[in-house]
C-alpha cells in the first residue's frame, strides 16, 4: 500500500515538473541555436515555441528508438527513482547550456 501511494507521489510530481521542465529545455535549445546556427547558416532564429517543437518531435523519435533497443536488448524498463532521473536531467541540461555559453563566448 505504501508503495502504492509513492508511485502516485512521484508521477504527480513529475507531471507537476513537466511543464516548467520543458520550457527550461526550449529555452536553453532555442538559445544554443541562435548562438551556433543562426550566424554562419543566416537561419532564421528559433522561438521558444518552436524550440519545444522540436524537441517533442525528435523526443517521440528518440523514445522508440530506445524502446527497440531495449525489445532487442531484452532490458525491461523501471520506473524507479523517475524523480532522481528527472533531477539529473535538468543537471544535464543545465551544464549543456552553460558550456555552450561559455564556447559562444570563447568564438
Amino acid at each position: 500500500m505504501k508503495e502504492k501511494k509513492e508511485k502516485i507521489v512521484e508521477a504527480v510530481v513529475a507531471l507537476i515538473l513537466c511543464f516548467p521542465i520543458l520550457l527550461l529545455k526550449g529555452y536553453i535549445f532555442s538559445s544554443v541555436w541562435r548562438w551556433f546556427i543562426v550566424p554562419p547558416f543566416n537561419a532564421p532564429e528559433l522561438p521558444v515555441g518552436q524550440a519545444i517543437g522540436i524537441l517533442i518531435v525528435s523526443g517521440i523519435f528518440k523514445m522508440d528508438l530506445f524502446l527497440k533497443l531495449n525489445e532487442i536488448q531484452d532490458i525491461k524498463l523501471s520506473n524507479s527513482n523517475s524523480l532522481t532521473n528527472q533531477i539529473t536531467l535538468i543537471v544535464a541540461w543545465l551544464v549543456f547550456w552553460g558550456m555552450s555559453a561559455l564556447f559562444h563566448i570563447w568564438i
